[in-house]
């Protein structure tokens, strides 16, 4: 490892985050490494005073960060996946960790445990780890359920087709290799979100490992981040379909792209995908008659369906008890 050498590069996407840009920064200055980083920030289009608190740090650590404005906002354009990769386009570092504007680190050593990890083990491509969520109606922290616990390894590492089987991975936990982002295919940037096909994508050269340790914030609820549209589109079964279907494109898509190496888990992903959308519609009868569904449920998925189709009332009171409970963690 050469002196100068930026070995990672801190990939932050802003947006009129003028409320939360301050603490994800200050989280990326106090990482502790033994190595050298940079801070490359893409802002695109702010109108708030996003870019006036971004320049405040740029002037004190100007030979630390780097700075992308765009005069014109581009996400119109391009949409989340092309924000997302001309941002990463822009990274010097041999690995690459990804912070949006409104969400933070809570670990000031988790760039050095990835790179540890990584280092140690080059045909891991992509790391992630756990995170909390904190909601800013409420100001709570509750859990990141991200892993679908049917499908977690013990030895934490993952193939891409096992990674498609998660809910969500907090995209303030990626780290990937650098040198990947040219082999990025062209459709990428037609995906209508940016995390899910890249962790794919990424992982597809070699493997993911999962680190099991909370070391980031997700927020919820600022008005303007991408899973907050996402549920706003479930509210409308038309957007959400849509939704679901772009979903399926992306997986198509990487199926052919990865040579179908991963065929029978993208089989499976499109099958939750299929009960997804016959839960937003309610059809919780379809999903316990037809068998194939049988493959994706265990018992306790069942009982729930059962319980939101023959006891709704006490589905939805159970559901505040939990929110409830998971809100003051």
């Amino acid at each position: 490892m050469k002196d100068n050498e930026i070995i990672v590069s801190i990939c932050c996407i802003t947006y009129n985050h003028e409320k939360y840009i301050a603490q994800a920064i200050e989280s990326f200055l106090k990482q502790k490494t033994n190595f050298k980083y940079e801070i490359v920030i893409q802002d695109d289009a702010s109108t708030d005073n996003t870019v006036k608190i971004i320049e405040n740090y740029k002037e004190k650590y100007n030979n630390t960060i780097r700075t992308i404005y765009h005069k014109k906002n581009i996400y119109s354009k391009v949409g989340a996946s092309g924000v997302l990769l001309e941002a990463l386009k822009y990274c010097r570092g041999k690995y690459i960790a990804i912070c949006e504007g409104d969400d933070y680190w809570c670990d000031e050593s988790k760039i050095q445990l990835q790179v540890e990890y990584m280092m140690e083990n080059p045909n891991c491509t992509f790391c992630f780890h756990n995170a909390k969520k904190l909601d800013e109606a409420t100001n709570k922290f509750s859990k990141f359920n991200y892993m679908n616990t049917k499908y977690k390894k013990k030895n934490h590492i993952y193939n891409a087709g096992e990674l498609e089987l998660y809910d969500c991975i907090p995209t303030a936990s990626y780290m990937l290799k650098g040198d990947l982002i040219d082999n990025i295919p062209d459709w990428y940037s037609k995906c209508i979100v940016g995390d899910k096909p890249l962790q794919l994508i990424i992982t597809s050269f070699g493997y993911a490992y999962e680190i099991n340790k909370c070391m980031s914030v997700y927020r919820i609820n600022t008005g303007n981040s991408a899973m907050d549209n996402i549920q706003k589109n479930n509210e409308d079964f038309e957007k959400a379909d849509k939704y679901w279907k772009d979903i399926e494109w992306i997986i198509g898509k990487f199926n052919v792209f990865s040579d179908y190496k991963f065929d029978n888990y993208m089989l499976l992903s499109n099958l939750y995908i299929e009960k997804n959308i016959l839960l937003y519609h309610k059809k919780y009868k379809e999903i316990l008659k037809d068998k194939k569904y049988r493959k994706i449920l265990n018992i306790k998925d069942v009982l729930k369906i059962e319980i939101k189709l023959y006891f709704p009332i006490i589905y939805n009171l159970l559901k505040k008890i939990k929110d409830g409970i998971n809100g003051k963690r």
